[in-house]
């Protein structure tokens, strides 16, 4: 109405907060149902992912971004003695932190805008890309590393020894999810799907890539 002020200029917005936790449950043996609930292992107020129980058993790997960046983490197995292992500050981030199996040393993914590196122990490069690397694992052995590496829009089930990656199991899709070693490293374990199978845990034979 005329005399009377215009309101004033308002906007309306979302906030949106992330604080991913890691938590830990007791069994009383490997692939067994839960023994107790599920209680908080790492918190803080920002996000904690990744985790990677050392060899011993005694103490974390993980992601956080406590520090303002992605970096790597190690503490014991209730977050106590927290110490920050990298300060590299890259773009993307850093993350998925791999024990070798001695516990001395770790594998990490270090992600900038334009490239990727596998360093492996850390400060190592043992692989450089410029896709995105989702998943890897240190073989049972220490010497070879599994990753999910972009292929024509999917992944494959890739190797790195000596050089660079060796595909063993193609086209699985945006479906694979995770990776692990057989305890004799004769196997790699993925979770998800390929382009033919529903979403499941697969068995790939590194030497043969049949499944």
């Amino acid at each position: 109405a005329r005399g009377q002020s215009p309101s004033p200029p308002r906007m309306v917005y979302v906030r949106k907060l992330i604080d991913d936790d890691i938590w830990q449950m007791t069994t009383t043996a490997a692939g067994r149902p839960p023994s107790s609930p599920p209680t908080p292992a790492i918190r803080s107020t920002k996000q904690d992912i990744h985790p990677q129980l050392s060899p011993h058993g005694n103490r974390l790997a993980y992601t956080s971004t406590r520090s303002g960046f992605w970096e790597i983490w190690v503490s014991d197995l209730d977050g106590a003695n927290a110490m920050q292992l990298t300060d590299l500050r890259a773009p993307t981030g850093t993350g998925v932190p791999n024990w070798s199996p001695d516990g001395n040393n770790l594998a990490i993914v270090r992600q900038a805008a334009d490239k990727t590196r596998i360093e492996y122990p850390i400060g190592t490069v043992k692989y450089e890309t410029m896709h995105f690397i989702r998943e890897m694992r240190v073989s049972p052995d220490g010497k070879r590393l599994a990753i999910l590496e972009p292929s024509r829009g999917e992944y494959d089930v890739a190797i790195i020894e000596n050089g660079p990656p060796v595909s063993i199991a193609r086209g699985w899709g945006r479906g694979a999810t995770g990776l692990a070693w057989s305890a004799d490293g004769t196997e790699i374990w993925v979770s998800g799907t390929s382009n033919s199978m529903p979403p499941a845990l697969y068995a790939v034979n590194v030497a043969t890539g049949d499944v």
